[in-house]
């Protein structure tokens, strides 16, 4: 009976820790098929963003997808809901800590990106500035390998095919954010026709400029450097011989009692 209190306690604690740190993260998965992507901002075929991770944005309609390969990291955004097209109004901004400091000002270790829809031309964006009303980002020089395009989605969107709405592709070099197993990661989507702002994580607190919100608030991309399987696998082998120490020294414990 005391064996099965044990286990029962530990298995609700261990749900409760697990719901917990990860609701706000994104498991990104290796996938050898990136070289395929057309980016034009949108579904080119209807399976060319499907070897990725999908995550969405709770209670909205706003799809993230996301893979690694090599030497880059690919994003895509699919904002369903957004039937007014308001092109070089739009857009969609990723954000990247790449130490995951959560520090409460943005400082050079973080990196946004943004796409802005009916444009190929990108926007890099690197914290360390004193400048509050920019959100103590600035404006840098692109890589000359970035990408982060938008466009209206037609026939091919895998997630709303009936209704054309912005979607967003990224792919961003190593070479400016490092390679990490655990980013910071921010999603923000601007709505040009109510001027409305949408993130990822969800219920993120903005300021009146809707400047891109503190890396405190940000959560966590999972991890570009190995396939999304073998951090799941060792995490399990973790946690389960964590358990059998606990249930060993437990039951050694109770022996003692027992016979003393």
């Amino acid at each position: 009976m005391r064996v099965m209190l044990v286990f029962l306690t530990f298995f609700l604690s261990f749900n409760f820790f697990f719901v917990e740190s990860f609701q706000e993260e994104i498991w990104i998965t290796a996938s050898s098929k990136m070289d395929d992507i057309v980016f034009d901002g949108k579904w080119t075929t209807t399976v060319e963003w499907k070897p990725t991770s999908l995550d969405n944005i709770s209670g909205q309609p706003i799809y993230i997808r996301s893979a690694h390969m090599e030497d880059y990291v690919y994003i895509m955004i699919d904002y369903t809901n957004d039937r007014s097209i308001e092109k070089m109004s739009d857009r969609s901004i990723i954000c990247f800590d790449t130490l995951n400091d959560k520090t409460s000002k943005p400082n050079k270790d973080d990196y946004c990106f943004q796409a802005t829809l009916g444009s190929s031309n990108a926007i890099t964006m690197q914290g360390g500035t004193d400048v509050a009303v920019t959100g103590h980002f600035k404006k840098i020089s692109n890589h000359k390998d970035l990408i982060a395009i938008g466009n209206v989605s037609d026939e091919n969107d895998r997630h709303q095919r009936q209704i054309p709405h912005p979607s967003y592709e990224f792919r961003i070099p190593t070479d400016v954010i490092g390679r990490s197993d655990n980013y910071g990661f921010l999603v923000y989507v601007y709505d040009g026709n109510n001027n409305s702002v949408i993130t990822w994580p969800a219920n993120v607190e903005l300021n009146e400029r809707k400047n891109i919100p503190s890396p405190s608030q940000w959560g966590d991309l999972i991890s570009p450097d190995k396939s999304l399987p073998e951090f799941h696998i060792l995490f399990l082998i973790l946690a389960s011989s964590l358990f059998m120490l606990i249930l060993s020294t437990k039951m050694r414990i109770f022996k003692i009692l027992r016979f003393n």
